[in-house]
């Protein structure tokens, strides 16, 4: 058990240079430890199953799993909004956002890096241990 992150609605103001690397080290230790399990896919939904299936996998994925791991969004609209705003209380939720900027999600812990949307692909990219895609096209 643990405390359930808090929501932190302030933006952080961008750091000195980091490599992806360096970028990667400090989330990995800012999440701590357990499997990270990294959640995209569109920005709106085509299908309404497609959101429903979003629901379930929040509630049972949040419920199951705890605080053993996190779950990681990009927080972007559309899979991962409706996936945080399901994700059970307590669960380790956090988004990886460019430094200046927020999710605006109520749940949840905001977290930075890179200074664009590029860089922080680069790291989303390596961060996760698990992928969850739903829906999405180029660039998910």
């Amino acid at each position: 058990g643990g405390s359930p992150p808090t929501v932190l609605r302030r933006q952080a103001t961008l750091p000195p240079e980091e490599t992806p690397a360096q970028a990667l080290a400090r989330v990995k230790k800012l999440i701590g430890p357990g499997p990270r399990i990294c959640i995209l896919g569109g920005t709106s939904f085509f299908l309404p199953s497609s959101e429903a299936l979003v629901f379930k996998l929040a509630e049972e994925l949040s419920a199951r799993v705890g605080d053993r791991a996190s779950f990681v969004t990009g927080g972007m609209a559309g899979v991962q909004r409706a996936f945080a705003d399901r994700c059970g209380e307590g669960a380790r939720l956090f988004h990886l956002l460019p430094f200046e900027s927020a999710s605006g999600f109520s749940k949840g812990r905001d977290i930075f890096a890179g200074k664009d949307l590029p860089e922080r692909k680069e790291v989303f990219g390596l961060l996760g241990d698990v992928y969850v895609t739903v829906e999405g096209g180029p660039g998910v």
